[in-house]
């Protein structure tokens, strides 16, 4: 049995550190930087995503990659597993991804924040797009 899709997508463990405000244009600006990286190198981007490369890490907002092929993801501890199999909110991460290029989705869902957070799922918003081939989100909780 997975785990609930917050734990399955994130790619590494983080504070449990309250949401800021600024939280969600924080996530819209990593979004950026992760689109400008992935047309770039995509291979140089997805290794800078999954070591937390500064600019790609901000407390509990960072990055999470998969193809737009089959959903198999690219990053963090879930490299491998098909983003659609996740329960409750991994279809609508990748359906959002499919959209035309250029086009941001945001997907809010409850997940657990990452270890040593407490158990309990929260409110999570993930800034979900289309990067060429790649789908790709910025998590934050608001």
């Amino acid at each position: 049995m997975r785990a609930p899709a917050i734990a399955v997508i994130l790619p590494m463990a983080c504070s449990g550190a309250r949401a800021e405000p600024g939280d969600a244009e924080k996530a819209r600006q990593m979004m950026e930087r992760v689109v400008t990286a992935i047309h770039q190198d995509e291979t140089a981007a997805l290794q800078k995503f999954n070591a937390g490369t500064p600019g790609f890490r901000d407390g509990n907002i960072y990055p999470f990659c998969f193809r737009l092929s089959d959903g198999t993801v690219m990053t963090g501890q879930t490299a491998g597993s098909d983003i659609r199999t996740f329960p409750g909110v991994g279809q609508q991460l990748f359906d959002a991804a499919q959209k035309p290029e250029g086009e941001t989705s945001e997907i809010a869902y409850l997940a657990r924040k990452p270890p040593p957070a407490e158990p309990t799922p929260v409110k999570k918003v993930s800034v979900v797009r289309r990067i060429g081939n790649v789908g790709c989100g910025v998590g934050y909780y608001p």
